[in-house]
């Protein structure tokens, strides 16, 4: 059974600059967190991916749509929402 899980993970991110900048005078705005919530899939299970957190929107006995592959080192927190019975 998967877990419901609610990920904040630093997502790369150009830092709201268009165009040339001059290296000299540029400032760092720091991480950029995103929040995303799914079924996660351990990464040695079908659906899973080595080295990430993967999670999926929707999920009906062994088919789902729209997996979501998290690097492991980008995510800051995750906390599980409940355990789900997908069966």
């Amino acid at each position: 059974m998967p877990d419901l899980v609610l990920i904040k993970w630093a997502d790369a991110h150009d830092g709201g600059i268009h165009g040339w900048t001059d290296l000299d005078t540029y400032e760092d705005d720091g991480e950029c967190i995103i929040t995303t919530v799914g079924l996660m899939i351990p990464a040695d299970e079908p659906g899973g991916k080595k080295d990430h957190v993967s999670v999926w929107q929707t999920i009906a006995g062994r088919d789902a749509i729209h997996p979501f592959h998290i690097p492991v080192g980008m995510v800051r927190t995750m906390t599980v929402i409940c355990v789900v019975d997908v069966d």
